[in-house]
């Protein structure tokens, strides 16, 4: 049973992404300098919050828990971001959606929501050890991402994929990490709509619309759902506000992060589905790093890449700026308009955007001591639909700047977003040895990016090694 639903769901994938490239690869008109000013009928390559809504695949029946007590472990608040899944009603917009979704499953099933917090750097040591002692407090449980694979190699949680009732191949789940995640056919966490960290934590990049006007430029929306905002069209904007201090403003680990983005990859899978080192091997990984390489290097003096890199866009010192999600609500309160864009694609052919966000995000998983199944199945995924049609529309609402005169197109950009974040498994599963840190320095240690691969090659292969090997049966 498990063997056909994790094919059933591997073709299901496989499909989508197809349909996805042939969207993305309809149009190959020239690319512009001006706001798109198509209509609202066409055909963007996206699923917004109104636009594509899918039904929920069961039909409408009554289920009744008796009054149980679904408890899920979560961490406390972190960095200002959406992370509450039992939040009170407190007239925030956000808080106030959860409780209302909340509200909606516990009358609809007969049960009372809960959740307790710890801190979040305590998460994992406290999982392990309740369950080892084999102590059914909670239904469900979040914890980093990062912290997963020594867990997951005690047999700690129960493969998503075994249970009928989790609906995972739906929209409503992260297909992108779903896909990449899943290690001989089982899978142990996965993100959703249900928890917003994830969402939150992901990469995107932001543009000040203000100043673009007052230089006569202007960011086209329709290149960027036409599949077409490629690295060469995000250098040719660079290179058209030279007279600004800097271009763009990014983190130390932007190479690295770019290169995600244009699905430079470390490793692929084999023939049968099992992760292989192949940079040292791969052109388009070789391509990629060699043209950031480049980038980085003729552009330094016009690139800020020093921490301060939210207070160098606030200030109006660059135009564009890499960083996460979240960082759009405290934009709010400093630019009256700002744009949203993905992370560029390496080129037009490059089937889907990628929008990677941290190993650190909080994971959704079932520890093996919850011997019902079925319930959670059914209590989780209706929990996390709701979540898709009602609360990822506030969410929207809430990101996009409110004076921006483009703001329906950011809106629809958060659901592009949305729809292609991700976490590589290599990311997950802790196998890179600190080769990504060496790439994203390359420039500044007169480094040859060959002897970076070489030296990391024999560590990365045997970490995978490892994992398989530790890999429930």
């Amino acid at each position: 049973m498990k063997k056909l639903l994790s094919i059933a769901l591997s073709l299901f994938m496989l499909v989508s992404l197809l349909l996805l490239s042939s969207c993305l690869g309809g149009n190959t008109a020239e690319t512009t300098d001006s706001v798109s000013t198509a209509p609202r009928d066409e055909p963007f390559c996206i699923l917004t919050y109104d636009v594509g809504l899918e039904p929920y695949p069961i039909e409408e029946e009554k289920i009744d828990y008796g009054g149980y007590e679904f408890k899920i472990l979560n961490s406390f608040e972190s960095n200002d971001m959406c992370i509450y899944l039992d939040p009170d009603m407190t007239g925030e917009i956000l808080d106030d959606c959860c409780f209302e979704r909340n509200l909606i499953a516990e009358n609809k099933f007969n049960i009372l929501i809960s959740e307790e917090r710890k801190p979040y750097d305590e998460l994992a040591d406290y999982a392990r050890s309740i369950i080892l002692a084999d102590e059914a407090l909670y239904d469900a449980m979040y914890i980093p991402i990062n912290e997963l694979t020594p867990l997951i190699s005690e047999n700690l949680f129960h493969d998503l994929l075994s249970i009928d009732e989790l609906h995972i191949e739906n929209i409503w789940w992260d297909q992108q990490t779903i896909i990449k995640n899943i290690l001989d056919d089982k899978l142990f966490f996965a993100t959703s709509d249900l928890h917003a960290m994830a969402f939150e934590r992901s990469k995107c990049m932001f543009f000040n619309e203000d100043m673009l006007m007052e230089m006569g430029l202007s960011i086209s929306y329709e290149d960027v759902f036409w599949g077409n905002f490629t690295f060469d069209l995000m250098k040719r904007y660079c290179s058209a506000v030279s007279d600004l201090n800097y271009s763009i403003a990014v983190p130390d680990y932007a190479p690295s992060l770019m290169a995600d983005a244009m699905q430079a990859e470390l490793l692929t899978r084999d023939d049968y589905g099992r992760y292989q080192f192949t940079a040292d091997s791969d052109k388009n990984f070789k391509s990629t790093w060699n043209m950031l390489k480049s980038f980085f290097g003729e552009n330094a003096d016009k690139i800020s890449r020093n921490g301060e890199e939210r207070e160098v866009f606030k200030e109006g010192r660059s135009l564009f700026l890499i960083d996460e999600l979240n960082f759009a609500r405290e934009l709010k309160n400093s630019m009256d308009s700002f744009g949203i864009l993905p992370l560029p694609k390496y080129d037009k052919n490059q089937e889907t955007y990628e929008a990677p966000y941290s190993s650190d995000c909080l994971a959704f998983c079932i520890p093996r001591t919850n011997d019902e199944l079925e319930r959670t199945g059914v209590i989780v995924d209706y929990l996390t639909y709701e979540s898709y049609a009602e609360f990822m529309p506030r969410y929207y609402d809430v990101t996009a700047p409110k004076k921006s005169p483009l703001r329906e197109y950011v809106i629809d950009v958060l659901a592009l977003l949305r729809g292609c974040r991700s976490i590589e498994a290599a990311n997950a599963y802790g196998w890179y040895d600190g080769v990504l840190t060496e790439l994203d320095m390359m420039l500044e240690n007169n480094t040859e990016l060959d002897d970076v691969l070489a030296s990391h090659k024999e560590k990365i292969v045997s970490a995978i090694e490892k994992t398989y090997n530790e890999y429930p049966e």
